[in-house]
């Protein structure tokens, strides 16, 4: 259900407009119903409802019977909604920006998110991550088993650093001050104990020395110049004998890759997939020892330890 799958096991598109249309449209929550019945209780176009829910009926979200129309088989869960309304987002965007970015790669400078487009699109990431956490978290404190602080860095739905805490680390995590005022009253965030930092990472100091920090899910949003400023900046607030851990998309590492890259290119933020080679260089630059690949796939996680070749900068 997401832009992310590995060619061939993509939802199809058709599946993913379908019930996107039908949930937004007040339809599954009103099930069983008549189209006719539907159709008066939204003021909607009977004869539309009917063929929306009838073809739905071609992958078992729907069950049919005497034009009577219920939940089938496939019916989406809440979690399965949010991940269909990101990826109906992404579809939509694809079709229709894709022609303009091939001329202008940027941009025009888009209307920031409502609250309310935040909470959604969080909630839409959170469970693929809350499912990798556990797994992600074990392998970075198996490479830092000493680690005591964390800094997560553009955490947005707080998993990894939920996960984290779990586990009795002392938890920093800065996103955009609309970002955490969108996560701060979630209970899982609240119930964890993480220290919510508003502000952005390139412009906001962050006091501290961290024997972990985590970079999931935001380099790629990045350009090159900006990933390697991140790195020093990060450097400056990391523990000798500690380290930097990055969930990315590597340049030419999978197809899952290459696709992905796509949806940096419509986001028009000069975003990018980023080969092994400039991650490294990175680093190094920035005072990290040469990233080692832990888990290959797609994002893949990238470990680098920090010694005593701090660089003069601050975070």
């Amino acid at each position: 259900m997401s832009f992310l799958a590995p060619p061939g096991e993509v939802m199809d598109w058709r599946r993913v407009l379908l019930t996107n249309l039908a949930d937004s449209a007040g339809l599954l929550d009103r099930l069983p119903a008549t189209a006719a019945e539907l159709a008066a209780q939204l003021n909607l176009d009977p004869k539309s409802i009917r063929i929306n829910l009838e073809a739905l009926t071609a992958w078992q979200v729907i069950e049919s019977t005497d034009g009577n129309f219920a939940a089938g088989p496939e019916f989406p869960t809440d979690s399965d909604r949010q991940l269909i309304h990101q990826h109906a987002r992404v579809l939509s965007r694809w079709a229709a920006e894709l022609p303009d970015r091939m001329a202008d790669p940027i941009g025009g400078k888009r209307e920031p998110r409502t609250s309310a487009e935040i909470a959604e699109w969080l909630e839409a990431l959170g469970p693929r991550a809350r499912h990798h956490a556990p797994a992600v978290i074990d392998m970075c404190l198996e490479a830092f088993p000493s680690a005591k602080t964390v800094l997560d860095v553009a955490g947005g739905h707080g998993e990894y650093a939920i996960e984290a805490a779990s586990r009795g680390l002392d938890v920093t995590m800065i996103d955009l001050p609309a970002v955490i005022g969108s996560v701060c009253e979630w209970p899982r965030v609240r119930k964890s104990g993480i220290n919510l930092v508003g502000g952005d990472v390139f412009e906001t100091e962050v006091t501290g020395s961290f024997d972990l920090v985590l970079c999931f899910g935001f380099t790629h949003t990045q350009s090159p110049e900006r990933v390697g400023t991140l790195f020093r900046r990060l450097a400056a607030v990391t523990s000798d004998g500690g380290g930097i851990a990055i969930k990315t998309f590597i340049r030419g590492a999978s197809p899952a890759t290459s696709i992905f890259a796509v949806q940096k290119l419509v986001a028009g933020n000069n975003g990018d997939t980023h080969t092994l080679d400039r991650y490294t260089q990175w680093l190094v630059d920035a005072g990290f020892d040469e990233p080692r690949l832990v888990d290959r796939d797609a994002p893949t996680l990238l470990l680098a330890n920090f010694g005593d070749r701090r660089p003069d900068a601050t975070c």
